[in-house]
């Protein structure tokens, strides 16, 4: 099948197969990746969605292909590859899949210890295509591993000075905060999750294949506290990564529409809780997209770690829980956490019968002055 004909016979825009022809021509490929570089059988139809794909892949994007089975995501996906002129690694995401399965492991050749590649790292290496089946049954091991290569939130993570952050737009009132959970929450850890490294942030950004040119992105904020915070941010990022930044600033009723949907690139925002339950609630679970999760993050895990939290009375049990939900979170980095605000409250010695949550709630009942 001469998949080029085909594609002029359904339409699809010429220029934009001009643009994948001159793609190929820039990227050559070795003997090794050549091998695997596949021969559609099937052609898939549908000249939007052709044009669509293959202009998203030109921006260096990655696709997410989702629909019923048997509606064509493979063959379209082995088609873009043939168009593409690259190799492809084909990876079923099922629940035992882990880091070593991906990147690769060692193993005994000829009686040395030498390092068996992955299908992800073969991958990167060569510039294949990697296609990964069932991606919503991986666990959390599989999807630090792909956040790592596909995505450069940790490399973000670590190149902001969250210590300059907390001066310029608390004035030096607050605290840094590394965990994906306030770390004023009984069990929550910083295990796993990046830390104010500038050396660091340009691994993770190596890593993900991503040049700072590919990681311009603008941010949105709401206040004035914010726009410091971002302030902060763009300079760290500008410094430490070569990563531009833009800021834009709006009313808070534009700003919840826009979150609320998903219609920003990034934000600056808050998340204020009595207690760890309804804080992992809002702000991860999925039943809270579209709502208080602004993360938009849909991950079974998590949501079963959140439910099994919210059924555990015993609580040294659901510490334990909570502890290993926020460790999970950090491997995946959902977000950049910036900051813990102190919170101040006055009130006379004598006075019984108020508390303070860990987060600076006030609770108050059956009010009284000690003698």
């Amino acid at each position: 099948m001469d998949i080029w004909k085909e594609l002029r016979d359904e339409g699809v825009d010429s220029g934009l197969l001009e643009e994948v022809r001159r793609f190929r021509e820039a990227h050559p490929l070795t003997p090794e990746a050549q091998e695997r570089v596949p021969v559609p059988k099937y052609l898939y139809y549908g000249r939007e969605v052709w044009e669509s794909a293959a202009a998203a892949l030109l921006c260096g994007e990655h696709l997410l292909l989702a629909g019923p089975k048997a509606t064509g995501k493979n063959v379209l996906a082995e088609d873009l590859a043939a168009l593409f002129g690259r190799p492809v690694w084909d990876v079923s995401m099922y629940v035992n899949v882990d880091a070593a399965a991906l990147i690769g492991a060692d193993t005994l050749k000829d009686g040395q210890v030498v390092f068996r590649e992955g299908p992800v790292c073969a991958c990167a290496r060569l510039g294949g295509f990697g296609v990964l089946d069932e991606i919503n049954m991986a666990k959390n091991e599989a999807l630090a591993v792909l956040h790592a290569v596909l995505d450069f939130r940790r490399a973000i993570d670590a190149a902001v000075d969250k210590n300059a952050v907390v001066q310029v737009a608390l004035n030096g009132q607050g605290s840094v905060s590394d965990s994906m959970r306030p770390e004023c929450f009984p069990g929550v850890v910083t295990d796993g999750a990046p830390t104010y490294d500038p050396e660091k942030a340009k691994e993770y950004l190596a890593a993900s294949g991503l040049s700072p040119a590919e990681c311009t992105f603008s941010i949105i904020c709401s206040d004035d506290t914010k726009l410091r915070a971002g302030q902060v941010i763009q300079s760290s990022l500008k410094e430490n990564l070569g990563i531009d930044v833009t800021l834009e600033s709006m009313d808070l009723a534009t700003y919840l529409d826009k979150t609320a949907v998903g219609d920003y690139e990034a934000s600056i925002g808050g998340y204020t809780s009595s207690g760890v339950l309804p804080y992992a609630v809002g702000v991860y679970h999925s039943k809270s997209i579209d709502g208080s999760n602004k993360t938009r993050l849909n991950n079974p895990e998590i949501d079963a770690f959140i439910d099994k939290i919210k059924a555990t009375l015993d609580p040294e049990e659901n510490v334990k829980i909570v502890t290993e939900l926020s460790k999970s979170l950090n491997e995946i980095c959902p977000q950049v956490p910036l900051y813990l605000k102190n919170n101040v409250r006055a009130y006379a010695k004598g006075l019984e019968g108020f508390t303070m949550s860990p987060t600076g709630g006030m609770y108050i009942e059956d009010l009284s002055w000690s003698e």
